[in-house]
């Protein structure tokens, strides 16, 4: 019996402590999970103030005046954001956004702000306005350009501070272009307002024909009124020569084409409501002039240049054309396609004295020499 009673009371002693050990363990992971919901909840209440700071932020941004410039508040907002969610601004003050403009006008850059309207102050909307620096540089120059909105009203930002600028208004349909000389950019300069005249619109179509009075086709040129600011239209001759422009602004009209055959038609005015049919004649043909530049001892001369130009008066206006040809390795030289008129050679050559002749055609394909003599 005793010792029966005696195992008993150890088997007893034995369960006792490991339920204190479990006891122990419960509260340790207790403790545990309490200590990880803290961390949590911290973090959720960090991520809605760096929230709240954001979306702050961003009201304050959309408050700002336009005049600020929209790269540099998007980047400062970035960097503001930045600082705030990693905590690294020791002072965590928000960016001064009303200070953007004095920043940008301190780093030389300035927003120029103008509105553009017609002869009786009514919004002119969806016309291009470009500003240039007039100064020479040997970079390319550097154009900032936009478009007019629903009110007239334009903003050209980061254009730097200076007095030697060009702001030019492009022309539109119905209307010239301006331009204003010599703009001076500076903070909190003056609103540019800008005047465009109203044109009277006509219409021109004709013929263009060479020497020969055979329709020149497939003939590209460029159509533009003189005497405004307004851009030119590309036309193209038909099979048959033929050509129109329509709704064109009325005034002096010149034709012309660029290249190493340049072509330019001067002289044709139109008058407000007035139509035109023409026709107009062009140094355009078939014939040939080819030929040698030389020196004085008979040698080829290379890299010569030789133009070749001509001019005809037809009724009330004046055709003429400018050819550029240059010699190779062998002193050559070949035009073709040259109308039957009489023209001018200028010949000349690095090192040598310019040659001008009076040429006219002797067949329809002629030869020449040509000798230039060393400089003295």
């Amino acid at each position: 019996m005793t010792s029966t009673i005696d195992f008993k009371v150890k088997v007893t002693t034995e369960k006792n402590s490991h339920s204190g050990t479990y006891n122990q363990m419960a509260r340790k992971l207790l403790l545990g999970t309490c200590v990880l919901i803290s961390i949590v909840i911290v973090i959720v209440i960090f991520t809605s103030i760096n929230l709240k700071k954001r979306n702050n932020l961003a009201e304050q941004l959309s408050e700002t005046d336009t005049n600020n410039d929209s790269h540099i508040k998007n980047q400062l907002a970035i960097k503001n954001i930045a600082i705030q969610s990693i905590g690294v601004d020791p002072s965590d003050k928000p960016i001064d956004i009303a200070s953007m403009s004095r920043n940008m006008e301190t780093a030389g850059l300035v927003t120029v702000h103008g509105q553009v309207s017609d002869n009786n102050a009514k919004a002119i909307s969806g016309i291009q306005v470009e500003i240039s620096s007039t100064t020479p540089s040997a970079t390319p120059k550097q154009i900032h350009a936009t478009t007019t909105d629903d009110s007239g009203n334009f903003t050209i930002s980061h254009v730097p501070q200076g007095n030697d600028y060009r702001l030019e208004v492009l022309a539109l349909g119905a209307y010239a272009g301006n331009v204003l000389e010599q703009v001076v950019v500076e903070p909190n300069m003056a609103l540019l307002s800008v005047s465009l005249d109203t044109l009277e619109l006509v219409s021109i179509d004709g013929t263009i024909v060479g020497t020969d009075y055979l329709p020149v086709a497939d003939f590209e040129i460029l159509v533009r009124n003189i005497g405004i600011a307004y851009p030119g239209d590309n036309i193209v001759t038909d099979s048959a020569g033929l050509f129109q422009l329509n709704q064109f602004p009325a005034g002096e009209i010149q034709l012309s084409t660029n290249g190493d055959e340049h072509f330019e038609i001067n002289g044709i005015t139109l008058s407000t409501g007035e139509y035109r049919n023409t026709t107009l004649v062009l140094d355009k043909g078939n014939n040939e002039l080819s030929g040698n530049v030389v020196d004085s001892f008979g040698h080829p001369i290379e890299q010569a240049r030789i133009v070749a130009t001509s001019k005809f008066s037809g009724g009330n206006y004046e055709s003429s054309s400018y050819r550029l040809k240059v010699t190779d390795n062998n002193g050559y030289f070949s035009f073709t396609n040259l109308g039957e008129w009489d023209r001018q050679l200028v010949v000349d050559a690095t090192g040598y004295q310019t040659n001008t002749l009076q040429y006219s055609f002797q067949t329809q394909s002629d030869t020449l020499t040509v000798q230039l003599l060393r400089s003295p």
